[in-house]
């Protein structure tokens, strides 16, 4: 978009809308160039609201949270201690296999704490609150919640609009940080004060899956024992594959676990879903997926080859004037004002217009040229 001191002849608004932004680095900060998620489902699969999940669970009524202690580490000695809380209808289904899972931790010199929810109930500022007792009386390293338990939600609104709610299990893991609920809706909307996490959290959930939930976490427990015991059959090395709006990126930090046993996928030729599948059966003990998706599934960008488009506009000024160029996108491009190249930016951008430069418009018809590659 071209910004002019003064009138032209007529309205001149002419935007080059390239998409958002790519890279980790550069004008704006290694944050603000990170591209946001985005849904990428098919029409009819937008994401459920906050006011779906409390129809869902039927939570208008909440009971108070009520906690009962059914094991604990004999002897507990100065280990780090786990707390796995427990939804109580479902302990039983799978009491077998998450004994199994505690003495395992043990084995590694873990001191494990298991309660159950009694009640079905409790708000997430109860179970965040009973957490935090937990730490500040016994200490605490991290939390595995299982089953239907308390969910905490948040809301964000962005500068350049837009609106997002979803589900928040750091909530659980920040204890001494201040979470506000500024509009009463029930969602969390600020968080500030000591922002950084006391514990780690985990959650198992699975009765979205339907009715065997036990079997699912009872197959998770099976899983974990193997891998304690060195005999899960995926090897010790990782892969990264990497889409588009992300493909600076390489190990993703996986390195630091998997040393030079990490794959990087991150070309645009080989980012597609064949590609995807081809490396979920090479057995890779762990996958970071960067690409846009929805619980179904995930959407890859194709690129069959590398190419470039152009677009060129005139612009009619009735005199010389001092102008402002507004320009952005996710990938790279040039510009050319009357034959002169006055703006490269090979990483692209966050916003459409968020590369500013002074130009200067020549009395009658200008030149502009865009090429995007």
């Amino acid at each position: 978009m071209i910004q002019c001191k003064g009138l032209l002849t007529g309205l001149l608004v002419f935007f080059v809308v390239l998409g958002s932004v790519v890279g980790v680095t550069g004008k704006r900060g290694p944050y603000k160039n990170v591209t946001r998620l985005r849904w990428a489902g098919p029409p009819g699969s937008e994401p459920g609201s906050y006011e779906d999940f409390i129809r869902q669970y039927n939570l208008i009524s909440i009971p108070p949270l009520e906690i009962r202690e059914v094991y604990r580490t004999v002897g507990r000695g100065k280990g780090d201690h786990i707390l796995i809380v427990v939804e109580e209808s479902l302990y039983p289904l799978i009491e077998s296999g998450l004994m199994g899972y505690v003495a395992d931790l043990e084995a590694e010199g873990y001191t494990v704490t298991v309660v159950l929810d009694t009640a079905f109930g409790g708000t997430p500022m109860e179970l965040r609150n009973y957490l935090q007792s937990i730490y500040n009386s016994e200490g605490l390293c991290g939390a595995l919640l299982m089953g239907d338990l308390p969910i905490a939600w948040h809301e964000s609104t962005w500068d350049k609009g837009g609106h997002e709610e979803y589900p928040c299990d750091y909530f659980f893991m920040d204890l001494d940080g201040q979470w506000f609920d500024i509009d009463e809706n029930g969602i969390y909307d600020q968080h500030s004060g000591d922002r950084l996490p006391e514990i780690w959290e985990g959650r198992m959930i699975a009765s979205p899956l339907g009715e065997n939930e036990a079997d699912y976490i009872i197959n998770l427990f099976g899983k974990s024992a193997s891998y304690r015991q060195g005999t899960f059959p995926q090897s010790h090395r990782g892969l990264t594959f990497i889409d588009d709006d992300w493909s600076n990126w390489t190990t993703c930090g996986m390195d630091s676990i998997y040393s030079s046993q990490v794959k990087v996928v991150n070309d645009h030729q080989s980012t597609v879903a064949d590609t995807y599948r081809l490396e979920l059966g090479e057995g890779y003990e762990s996958i970071q997926l960067c690409a846009h998706s929805w619980p179904e599934g995930h959407v890859f960008s194709s690129r069959p080859c590398d190419c470039a488009a152009y677009a060129h506009a005139y612009i009619e000024s009735d005199s010389p004037r001092e102008c402002q160029l507004r320009i952005g996108g996710k990938d790279g491009f040039k510009v050319w004002l009357n034959g002169e190249e006055i703006l490269t930016d090979a990483d692209g951008t966050v916003g459409i217009d968020d590369d500013h430069i002074p130009v200067s418009l020549n009395e009658g018809v200008n030149s502009l040229l865009v090429k995007v590659a």
